[in-house]
């Protein structure tokens, strides 16, 4: 699992492969570089994207009780 952080755009997305991911940030980039004509928006450095090694995830009890615990992907 992947993920990209685009502020000025769609903000933060899952991916299901490294391509997509990066795909996804360089058309961010290739947006913000359109849009700079007058300077470069404050935000571009936060565009970014990587791989996920873990995440918060719900688990349920045998008591119904609903709880969530961080996991490894």
């Amino acid at each position: 699992m992947y993920f990209t952080n685009d502020p000025n755009g769609d903000g933060f997305m899952f991916h299901e492969n490294e391509e997509d991911a990066r795909d996804i940030a360089l058309e961010a980039l290739g947006n913000e570089r359109d849009e700079a004509e007058e300077g470069w928006d404050d935000a571009v450095d936060e565009i970014c994207w990587g791989k996920v090694i873990g995440r918060v995830v719900e688990k349920v009890d045998d008591h119904d009780y609903q709880d969530y615990e961080l996991k490894e992907i």
